[in-house]
């Protein structure tokens, strides 16, 4: 994501988000009030910053509003505003971290922020997709889904000041149309777009010109088995991109040992180039710019795609929930004797918390990933409304030429969150 010009116009964007908050917030009587303030330090490679965010939320049944003031201090450089944090619309996620709406039972959801971890029906063309992975953008994204009885349909926008990428999903009930409910059986429809997917590199550097990239297919599965403890539901997909296209043929098995649950997802694919398996996946953000960091040139997904012949592969993805604890792994198999690998993790033990999320990138077993990429973050409330944080990780930021280089970042401090309004205590 390269930065754009538009300087004046997201702290413009952020006071106006707070003042419709603070004239709202009087009139949410029902609502849970709450307000909180951080404090820390941060380092990113040679540069120290002070970090300051106080950030208010709102609750209710139906929405939710969380909104932040994050400013960062340059050290180095007088206490001067950290620069990066304010130089274009794509940090209005920043700003906005959620706004959310759900009415009729979850008919109709909305959802505004940045986006992470989004996944269309069975994840062959949308999985786990992340819509930054630079610390100095986050995009205010979209994701909508709306139930009419048998027909449901989800939409998708990574950054609605410039979308980079969109789509949606229609899912069918087709049993359901002629009689009484039978939710196993779905037809899906899948409709990916990056209107601006980036060409490849030149040898003096530069980028051939973007052009578009869009993917759509259809999907079957079928729950055959659903019980209390079991589910087993096969599903195919097909998937088309331009001349290319890809089948895949899964089994997603559930079962419950409670308080213990697994689910397991085993898929085959067959893919033709210049289609790929997974093609809008938690790294698109940086590799739709630069596929291969061990690339003597930055190489864009879209072009390195087109030379690939793909042919078989596989995919193995293993989730584990149990009250707090919840943890998602997943290898796939690229092709040409190369994975992807990832891992989500998320805990949460009285007053601790702890959330971690690793992938490693273009690798052969024994061999070092292309790329790696990470990020933990621990938390521990103390004295009723204080807190404190540490937080690591590898990302990566793109340079005005479009090339990602790894950046390593670290950030600790304490923080306070208290009740505007506390709910009434019951009557005894």
């Amino acid at each position: 994501m390269i930065r754009s010009p538009k300087a004046p116009t997201t702290p413009r964007l952020a006071l106006w988000l707070w003042l419709i908050a603070l004239v709202l917030l009087p009139t949410a009587r029902a609502a849970e009030h709450s307000l909180y303030v951080d404090l820390g330090v941060e380092q990113q490679k040679t540069s120290w910053l002070f970090l300051v965010e106080p950030g208010l939320s709102i609750q209710t049944r139906p929405f939710a509003l969380r909104l932040a003031a994050p400013l960062r201090f340059d050290m180095e450089d007088r206490f001067h505003l950290w620069s990066r944090d304010w130089d274009a619309l794509s940090d209005a996620g920043r700003v906005l971290r959620e706004l959310s709406l759900r009415v009729h039972d979850g008919a109709f959801r909305l959802f505004l922020g940045n986006l992470t971890h989004t996944t269309f029906g069975h994840g062959t063309l949308v999985q786990g997709f992340i819509a930054s992975l630079d610390p100095d953008a986050m995009p205010l994204g979209a994701n909508a889904r709306l139930q009419l009885g048998p027909v449901a349909l989800e939409a998708m926008v990574s950054d609605v000041f410039g979308p980079e990428i969109f789509g949606g999903n229609l899912s069918l009930e087709p049993v359901s149309l002629f009689g009484p409910t039978y939710d196993r059986l779905h037809l899906t429809g899948t409709f990916v777009a990056d209107p601006t997917a980036p060409g490849d590199a030149r040898e003096d550097g530069t980028r051939g010109d973007s052009s578009w990239v869009i993917l759509y297919g259809v999907g079957l599965d079928w729950a055959v088995v659903r019980t209390e403890r079991w589910q087993i539901a096969p599903y195919f997909d097909a998937n088309f991109n331009g001349r290319g296209y890809g089948f895949h043929a899964g089994l997603l098995a559930d079962v419950v040992f409670r308080p213990l649950k697994l689910s397991l997802r085993a898929e085959w694919r067959w893919a033709q180039a210049p289609y790929a398996p997974d093609y809008f996946d938690l790294a698109y953000a940086i590799e739709r710019r630069d596929f291969w960091a061990a690339g003597e040139l930055p190489i864009s997904q879209a072009e390195a795609v087109a030379a690939i012949d793909w042919a078989h592969s596989g995919k193995v993805e293993l989730r584990a929930e149990s009250g707090p604890l919840s943890a998602t792994a997943v290898l796939a198999a690229m092709g040409q004797d190369l994975f992807n690998a990832s891992v989500v993790v998320n805990a949460v033990a009285g007053d601790f918390e702890l959330s971690v999320f690793g992938a490693l990138r273009h690798f052969e077993f024994g061999h070092n990933p292309d790329r790696a990429l990470g990020l933990a973050e621990a938390r521990y409330r103390f004295l009723d409304y204080f807190y404190t944080w540490l937080s690591a990780g590898q990302l990566y930021r793109l340079d005005e030429s479009g090339r990602a280089s790894a950046l390593f970042t670290w950030s600790t401090g304490v923080g306070v969150a208290f009740l505007l309004n506390p709910p009434p205590e019951p009557n005894r």
